[in-house]
């Protein structure tokens, strides 16, 4: 295949513009913040691939005409009129100043609640976030702000522990987001992944697959386990990184086509009741319980002898008083769930944003498991 076009320089002027609009990657995805390396649980150091994908690209350093294009459809951030706002939020990992290209970017959030005691940021992040993500080709957040990505969820049906309801009322504020389960971080060459043509040959360093989408993962898989060698562990790997990387990645069976699928529809049921118990705490705590029929309803009752709580809270006159809405929780975690046919339940499912399932790959030109 020819690697050369020599009459590109002699096609009319309209056209080459075109030709270099082809070459801005469609769906990059650009961080809002950094991650933190600990967070992700793995052995890469993150933050220089996060720096790689904040770069200049390469585009608007070819010739007058390519940066052109490329500045007439994106630009630095913090440079950028209609994002002046973004200035008042400040933490330790937000990004510096990134390219972003506002129509066809999708805006990532690395950040959850958790982040609160140690990354000292002033302020929720997530208003700020939608604010860019709004206009761009879609928002990408990371798993644990909505519900964690886990083999087994000890607490099925009971009420979710630490649930973040001011994050989760702010992403009522979009129909969709890509979410984040698992961070796979690729330690190849420039080389080898020029030669897989995969990350958009470099132009984008990370990349969110659909959990859906075997060809891609695959595809990840074969260049993710070309990077290591017979014999590396007993060269390169004093320190047993490279193991830990291994033994991350086959913990999260991402490989694993039919286990990680059944994890996959789990933490989308998951998922769910999340988001059922953030809409139902909502109607308590704003005294609007009389806008659901039959509030007793909602939930499926334990397939046990066991008490239950009764809004006795209530004016002895109030038509919910003595209703047995909340269970007991006596120390243990319910065996309760929603109930899903209920017309409130089908009301807040139906306008929930669609939430697609994610990995995320990243790579790295630098082999972090040797430092």
């Amino acid at each position: 295949m020819a690697t050369t076009f020599t009459y590109f320089p002699r096609l009319p002027v309209e056209l080459r513009r075109k030709v270099w609009n082809f070459c801005i990657p469609e769906g990059r995805v650009m961080e809002f913040d950094r991650p933190d390396p600990d967070d992700l649980g793995n052995t890469c150091e993150i933050w220089p691939t996060s720096h790689d994908n904040e770069k200049q690209p390469c585009l608007s350093r070819i010739c007058r005409e390519s940066r052109e294009v490329a500045y007439e459809k994106g630009g630095f951030l913090r440079t950028m009129k209609q994002f002046e706002t973004l200035r008042e939020y400040g933490a330790f990992n937000k990004s510096q100043n990134p390219w972003f290209y506002p129509k066809t970017d999708i805006v990532h959030l690395n950040w959850d609640y958790c982040y609160e005691a140690s990354w000292s940021s002033n302020r929720n992040p997530v208003p700020y976030f939608l604010m860019l993500a709004r206009g761009a080709q879609g928002a990408s957040i990371m798993a644990p702000l909505l519900q964690s990505f886990e083999r087994i969820y000890g607490y099925v049906s009971g009420h979710p522990i630490g649930l973040d309801h001011e994050s989760l009322s702010y992403l009522d504020g979009m129909n969709e987001y890509r979410v984040t389960l698992l961070v796979v971080n690729i330690h190849a060459t420039e080389a080898q992944v020029m030669e897989s043509g995969l990350f958009e040959s470099l132009a984008s360093p990370i990349q969110l697959v659909d959990t859906s989408d075997d060809a891609t993962i695959q595809r990840m898989y074969k260049l993710w386990r070309s990077t290591f060698q017979d014999d590396e562990y007993n060269h390169d790997d004093i320190s047993g990184d490279r193991h830990a990387e291994l033994k991350y990645v086959s913990d999260g069976m991402v490989f694993s086509k039919g286990d990680f699928d059944a994890r996959v529809r789990r933490w989308q049921e998951q998922v769910e009741r999340t988001w059922l118990w953030h809409k139902w705490e909502k109607n308590i705590r704003e005294n609007t319980m009389d806008t659901i029929e039959s509030p007793e309803k909602v939930w499926i009752k334990p397939n046990f002898l066991g008490s239950w709580d009764t809004m006795d809270t209530e004016p002895e006159d109030s038509p919910y008083y003595g209703i047995e809405v909340m269970p007991d929780y006596d120390g243990g975690m319910p065996e309760y769930d929603f109930n899903k046919s209920h017309p409130w339940a089908q009301a807040v499912l139906d306008n929930m944003p669609r939430f697609r399932p994610t990995i995320m790959f990243r790579h790295c030109p630098y082999s972090c498991y040797r430092k």
